[in-house]
């Protein structure tokens, strides 16, 4: 597990434990591998956890995390193969009644990355489900939100006064309210940024268009993870990332369904070569220098480095 990701299970689990002590069920919205719902284990022996996660690749991994690493918890711990839509609630109570989790009648809604519309998913079945009283959640990839065939988002803008604003304004909304414009929340604060030398924004802009270079030819079925630490990786000279074989050893691509722990030695092949060179072709001299003017214009405007939202009945 990362650094980045202990601290927000960290954060998050502080969240629940103050607004949750009331309740008897907690219902992990995504909860993939099963890190916050083990956490979670540990700091209140009285709760009941449900698990919730679309890939039942992760599911089965969770499953199998709880059995070898806190045996003792299966008891309290389950976890279900459901993807989470505003119409799920039914479906979620179905999994609780099987699970034999019934008599269990306060419930909270915790999810840690609800990532994208499933921060908005939430929020609505938290004011439908009558038994839920809290809902902790830590949103994030707001730029992943679905859009419509017409080019606007499904769940932005919720509010209806900017609705109202920009469906009858003579601005044409999808100039503003598009990907780009929500990508902007999606990186760190300038508390770091902004003491980087010259060198280093040089640095800091490579290593974010390579890592983006690495995301844009992988499938939706696996992830890029960094080899090479940064303090390994080349600082001035990074003409040898132009070179497939290099990149290769700088990322690796592993299964989404693996364990964090696990890393597939080389899921490289021809297909991502091809791709890879496209892509180096078109935007290598411009792409380094473009990642860090947009990683200024995001710290400027960024308010918090972790945001929890909280909702309590």
């Amino acid at each position: 597990m990362s650094v980045k990701k202990q601290h927000e299970i960290v954060q998050l689990t502080k969240a629940i434990q103050t607004h949750c002590n009331d309740v008897h069920l907690l219902i992990d919205f995504g909860a993939g591998l099963g890190y916050l719902s083990e956490a979670l284990c540990s700091i209140n022996k009285t709760w009941r956890i449900l698990g919730i996660e679309a890939d039942m690749c992760r599911v089965m991994g969770a499953r199998k995390r709880l059995r070898q690493q806190i045996p003792q918890m299966s008891e309290r711990v389950t976890y279900v193969e459901q993807f989470i839509e505003p119409t799920a609630g039914n479906a979620i109570k179905y999994h609780i009644l099987r699970s034999g989790l019934t008599g269990l009648n306060k419930w909270a809604i915790i999810g840690l990355h609800a990532c994208a519309d499933l921060s908005v998913t939430s929020i609505k079945l938290f004011f439908e489900m009558a038994e839920v009283k809290h809902l902790v959640i830590m949103p994030c990839c707001y730029h992943k939100l679905n859009e419509t065939t017409s080019g606007h988002f499904l769940n932005f803008p919720l509010s209806t006064a900017l609705k109202s604003a920009v469906t009858e304004g003579d601005i044409n909304v999808l100039n503003y309210f598009n990907r780009p414009f929500l990508r902007l929340a999606c990186q760190e604060t300038s508390s770091r940024w902004r003491h980087c030398s010259e060198d280093e924004h040089v640095a800091h802009g490579e290593q974010m268009f390579w890592r983006a270079v690495a995301d844009a030819i992988i499938n939706d079925e696996t992830e890029v993870i960094a080899t090479i630490p940064k303090s390994q990786r080349p600082n001035n000279d990074w003409s040898e990332m132009r070179s497939f074989s290099t990149f290769r050893q700088m990322y690796k691509v592993r299964s989404k369904a693996a364990d964090a722990q696990f890393l597939v030695a080389d899921m490289w092949n021809n297909e991502h070569e091809d791709k890879f060179k496209k892509v180096v072709e078109k935007y290598a001299e411009v792409g380094p220098k473009l990642a860090e003017a947009l990683t200024c214009l995001q710290t400027t405007i960024q308010v918090s480095d972790t945001i929890i939202s909280v909702l309590t009945l």
